[in-house]
């Protein structure tokens, strides 16, 4: 499994899932984690995801691929795919629980960020 490496301190580079408000942004956070975390092949990170998703859905994640359901089980995956800890995999399981969940108070917004 790979490791994560954190930045020096005052340098945190890191993406944070908490400043996603759709399920776009929350994409293009993923994406930044993978390459912020080493911009591991899509292979590594299936193989380490804990049998979350196949090394195409991966590829899909790492690309940012709106056709791509994002499910609460990719997101997690991904991160763990590419060396994250419980506690990281938390913070990007409660950005796409609150993403999902203003995504269904506001209908109108569901085609759109799908």
């Amino acid at each position: 499994m790979p490791v994560l490496l954190e930045d020096l301190p005052g340098h945190d580079l890191k993406p944070d899932p908490s400043t996603a408000n759709s399920a776009a942004e929350l994409r293009v956070l993923l994406r930044e984690f993978w390459e912020w975390a080493g911009e591991f092949g899509s292979r590594r990170v299936a193989s380490a995801s804990g049998g979350a998703f196949s090394h195409t859905v991966a590829a899909k994640l790492i690309k940012a691929d709106p056709r791509q359901a994002l499910l609460l089980e990719y997101v997690t995956g991904l991160i763990r795919g590419c060396g994250g800890d419980e506690a990281e995999q938390r913070r990007w399981a409660t950005a796409h629980r609150r993403v999902r969940r203003e995504q269904r108070a506001q209908p109108h917004l569901r085609a759109v960020s799908k």
